[in-house]
């Protein structure tokens, strides 16, 4: 009976946990393609950076670069909308160099401002992140991001020593689970110039290359007509799709489409912080019944406490805290 118990338990752990993967898959694929949208790209591109703050959604969907596709079959059965949402075409997703190996980015693309009436290209990379200390700074890694895309730069758009015709690049973080007190909030970090000894001045275009920016969502629908709102409206678990859609419609003035509301409905619990609460109980309750079940076939075989801790923890993955409150527990 209990061998019986422990089986059935972690199985269900092992079938909860497969589900949990596709599901989390395909949930943060449809994040991507909702973020890889011109129209959301626009309002994230108005709030996190400097070239395109203070112009209209229109206009910076204009600077985005990428073709519409019109009278095509879309690769999308669903997509039949007479608006088809713009994606972002003009560069790869990934990086990928022989000594430091490959970095894959959720979104990245081009776009095109214009400073003190000259054109200006930018290299963005926009990333969806829902643990906001991974183990380490989101800053530090969204510089190095920049500094991929900066290296990527030479033998694309430029060669040799023209370091002249060097992209400025964005690395803007999306954090969906901020902690406390940064809610709501956008930070930039940047590259400025400080006199050591004297008093000289660099052009500004010469050195202001990278930006790391981390946007952070309030956490709830809010009434902000604003990059965040946008976003907390997207990424909220309290609206339904319908609900979402209609306030990114009417407060946002976004296009609408079969699309976007196909990817709303998958993305109502995107993440970690946010996917369906059933399939992350499943996952526990499996894990729990198989534990238990294997701490009381091994207390029946007489192994020693120490030895049932040391196979927990190898066997599920747990702290040796958690395992000794499991044997504590066992009856």
């Amino acid at each position: 009976m209990l061998m019986e118990q422990m089986l059935n338990g972690l199985g269900q752990a092992v079938v909860a946990g497969r589900e949990l993967a596709e599901t989390k898959t395909k949930l943060d694929s449809e994040c991507k393609a909702f973020l890889a949208e011109k129209q959301v790209l626009a309002w994230i591109l108005r709030d996190c950076t400097p070239e395109f703050e203070g112009m209209n959604i229109p206009e910076i969907v204009d600077c985005i670069e990428g073709t519409p596709v019109y009278g095509k079959i879309p690769v999308d059965k669903d997509m039949t909308a007479k608006y088809t949402p713009e994606k972002i075409t003009g560069m790869p997703n990934e990086d990928t160099s022989v000594s430091e190996g490959k970095v894959d980015y959720d979104v990245r693309f081009k776009a095109r401002s214009m400073q003190d009436g000259v054109p200006t290209d930018l290299i963005i990379n926009v990333e969806a992140q829902n643990a906001f200390k991974p183990g380490y700074s989101l800053v530090t890694r969204g510089i190095y991001y920049c500094g991929r895309m900066i290296s990527a730069q030479k033998h694309t758009e430029f060669s040799h020593s023209q370091y002249q015709n060097l992209k400025k690049v964005h690395s803007i973080w999306i954090c969906i689970n901020p902690d406390k007190g940064w809610e709501g909030s956008v930070t930039a970090y940047t590259l400025d110039e400080h006199n050591l000894v004297g008093n000289v001045k660099s052009q500004k275009k010469d050195y202001d290359k990278i930006q790391v920016t981390l946007l952070c969502l309030d956490g709830k629908p809010t009434n902000k007509v604003d990059a965040v709102g946008m976003l907390d409206t997207a990424f909220s678990n309290s609206l339904t799709a319908k609900q979402k859609l209609d306030r990114l419609e009417n407060m946002y003035n976004m296009q609408v489409t079969e699309t976007l509301e196909r990817r709303l409905n998958e993305m109502c619990n995107y993440s970690d912080g946010v996917y369906d609460a059933g399939i992350e109980k499943g996952v526990k309750q499996g894990r729990d019944e198989a534990i238990v079940g294997t701490v009381s076939i091994l207390k029946r075989m007489g192994t020693a406490t120490t030895e049932i801790i040391k196979q927990l923890v190898l066997q599920f993955g747990i702290s040796k805290d958690e395992a000794a409150g499991y044997v504590a527990d066992a009856k």
